[in-house]
């Protein structure tokens, strides 16, 4: 065995391994949730993207493998995206061989005698299990290596796992190795000897994503043009807050979510994209009205956490049918005609340039595939639209414009899209309730009730406000459409 610095423009090797751990999964945060199939944590995928970043500037990856859970698929994917690969999914490197029995983290404490003799008290069994594990992996490393002689390939599993895996390149049971999320075991493989280059790296972590949370992860810094950040952060806050758990916010997104779907009428097994899927609610809807399988899309991790969180909790067996993924409206995961149907609620008055979310849309709806809009619906005067609009950027600084029903067709037609039907529905709000689906404090709703109040006798923002039994109601008006790509 050989120990060594490396950088990764010295190319002189057979075979240069990446072993990643995956990003904090789900159990870290929610023990009770600590299923095979969780995905991750709000951290976690900030820790995926600052891994993908670092590994993008880094590396020339040739291959990029995932053992088969959800949570090494979810950093793997992430990754893929950053640097272009598709990600191969490899069932012969899943942790799961160890067996239900024993968990990984026993079996970690125990690999030395189980390679060597096992003691009576020790369940041959696991012993057996490990030797197989062993010798599958390396057979499985031996194909890949001759399948990628010369190049970098990357490998995301668990940290059993990449012990393990190097446990048995170098013959030892003796080295154990301690693994971060995310971090880098770097390993070549020269004239038919292996050397360890790097074990546990981390610095593309900063000390806030490496170390315990102690309070709301903060916004992933991106590009200037994507301009997320103001998103990210007012979000992740309302995902950290007890918003999310407010029985009287959820019933009401569930009300106008299910007004949705009726309008939507997609039919049972399609595909479908959920586009700042939020908490989940709706990704959960969609799969409990008969999709086959729903991909939930946001930019903030805190959601993310929240929407795994409810998806876990479901009792429902058509849970298993939704993911979520972090990505920005412009930038999908996904390849061309990935998805049956795409639904877009609430997304497009956040946006400045709607039409490059709506461009990205349509690529990854297949010929034929129905589009789904749901969004703010302003009144078509444009004084009155621009005092709404007002109001809407009090209570939430991201909204930037909603829209009116000619604007959001032009939209729509001009993405390519063919417009089949349309409506438009008011849900009558109040105005404490509005106000506490995102983090607010008096003094906001305050302004906000004063600026309402202003226009109650002349509707100056074309919300029909009233007072009702003392309380502040006016009418929340949304723009549906259904169109079909041709």
């Amino acid at each position: 065995m050989q120990t060594s610095s490396t950088d990764a423009a010295n190319d002189d090797y057979d075979l240069r391994l990446l072993l990643i751990r995956h990003a904090e999964e789900m159990s870290v945060r929610h023990g009770e949730m600590a299923a095979s199939d969780a995905g991750l944590t709000a951290l976690g995928w900030q820790q995926t993207d600052a891994l993908a970043a670092w590994l993008k500037e880094r590396y020339e990856i040739s291959a990029l493998v995932s053992a088969p859970e959800l949570r090494n698929r979810l950093t793997a994917q992430r990754i893929g995206q950053a640097i272009g690969l598709p990600v191969i999914v490899r069932r012969d490197l899943s942790g799961r061989v160890y067996g239900a029995s024993v968990g990984a983290d026993d079996l970690t404490r125990k690999v030395p005698q189980v390679i060597q003799e096992l003691p009576d008290e020790f369940d041959p069994d696991v012993g057996n299990a490990y030797r197989r594990f062993c010798e599958d992996l390396t057979a499985t490393l031996e194909r890949l290596r001759t399948a990628h002689a010369g190049e970098t390939m990357a490998i995301v599993m668990g940290a059993t796992s990449i012990s393990a895996t190097i446990a048995c390149l170098f013959g030892s049971a003796a080295i154990q190795v301690e693994s971060a999320h995310t971090s880098i075991a770097e390993l070549e493989l020269r004239h038919g000897q292996w050397s360890i280059c790097c074990i546990n790296r981390c610095e593309h972590l900063p000390a806030s994503l490496a170390k315990p949370r102690t309070k709301p992860p903060a916004a992933i810094e991106r590009p200037a043009h994507e301009d997320l950040s103001a998103i990210v952060d007012i979000y992740n806050r309302a995902a950290n807050s007890d918003i999310c758990r407010d029985e009287v916010v959820v019933a009401g997104k569930r009300e106008r979510i299910k007004s949705l779907l009726t309008f939507a009428k997609l039919p049972p097994n399609m595909t479908v994209l959920d586009v700042g899927a939020g908490s989940g609610i709706l990704s959960l809807a969609l799969a409990e009205a008969g999709a086959a399988e729903v991909v939930g899309v946001d930019v903030s991790p805190g959601m993310l956490e929240r929407a795994e969180y409810l998806r876990l909790s479901s009792p429902a067996e058509v849970a298993q049918r939704v993911y979520f993924r972090l990505a920005s409206a412009t930038d999908l995961p996904a390849r061309d005609e990935r998805f049956d149907a795409v639904i877009c609620r609430m997304v497009l008055n956040h946006s400045r340039e709607p039409a490059n979310i709506l461009r990205e849309l349509v690529r990854v709806l297949r010929k034929e595939g129905v589009f789904i809009l749901a969004d703010l619906l302003s009144h078509d005067d444009p004084v009155k639209r621009a005092t709404q609009n007002a109001i809407e950027e009090r209570r939430n600084p991201t909204h930037f414009a909603a829209r009116s029903a000619q604007q959001y067709r032009e939209l729509i037609t001009a993405s390519g899209l063919t417009v089949v039907s349309e409506k438009v529905i008011a849900f009558e709000r109040e105005l404490g309730e509005w106000m506490a689906e995102l983090p607010s404090d008096a003094a906001s709703e305050a302004v906000v009730r004063d600026m309402i109040e202003a226009g109650l006798e002349t509707d100056a923002a074309g919300l029909n406000a009233r007072y009702k039994d003392d309380l502040l109601i006016f009418d929340q008006r949304l723009f549906y459409l259904k169109a079909v790509k041709k």
